[in-house]
């Protein structure tokens, strides 16, 4: 069921992301068509592209996240057993979790303190600037609790816990120096 709900939520998020994308080309190009063809200037554009901006941003985090396609050091984890995978990653979530945990308050206190500002140009809130930050961080940590449920699942079943999106198959090619040079299995 968490897995379901990660997906279709990764699915929103995605979609979201490219209406975010277009809805700032549009601010920021007709702002500037407006501007050099017309001379008419829209003063809020520069306030609502950045909140775009800053929201594409934040949601962008979590669709990296949830594809395990953020820079991660595997030249080491990869030469860990099982086992050992299994408690490097449980460790690993758990210090991710609490870091999300701490920019999901942080985020939180910053969007509650906010509220009274108003961005100038726009009349806008300024909680809006801040509020990608924790919708961000709580769709992150929700694939995080996913992730940290499937390897458990796959513990549990005896499996090898191996990131998704790295070939199992070809896993020996990443640590093998051409024959000519003498290479070998490091």
């Amino acid at each position: 069921m968490i897995i379901r709900f990660s997906d279709a939520l990764d699915k929103l998020v995605r979609w979201l992301a490219i209406f975010l994308l277009a809805v700032m080309f549009i601010i920021v190009f007709g702002n500037a068509f407006l501007r050099y063809m017309f001379e008419i200037n829209f003063i809020g554009a520069y306030d609502l592209s950045r909140i775009v901006f800053i929201w594409s941003v934040f949601l962008t985090v979590s669709i990296v996240y949830k594809q395990k396609a953020h820079s991660r050091f595997t030249f080491l984890y990869l030469r860990l057993n099982g086992a050992t995978k299994f408690i490097v990653d449980i460790i690993i979530n758990l210090l991710t979790a609490a870091f999300l945990s701490i920019i999901i308050f942080v985020g939180s206190v910053l969007a509650y303190s906010a509220r009274i500002q108003v961005l100038p140009a726009s009349g806008v809130s300024a909680t809006w600037l801040y509020l990608p930050i924790v919708a961000g961080s709580i769709i992150t940590l929700i694939h995080l609790i996913t992730f940290l449920y499937q390897d458990i699942k796959k513990a549990s079943y005896g499996l090898e816990v191996i990131p998704e999106n790295i070939n199992k198959d070809n896993l020996n090619e990443l640590y093998i120096l051409p024959q000519e040079a003498g290479g070998e299995f490091i």
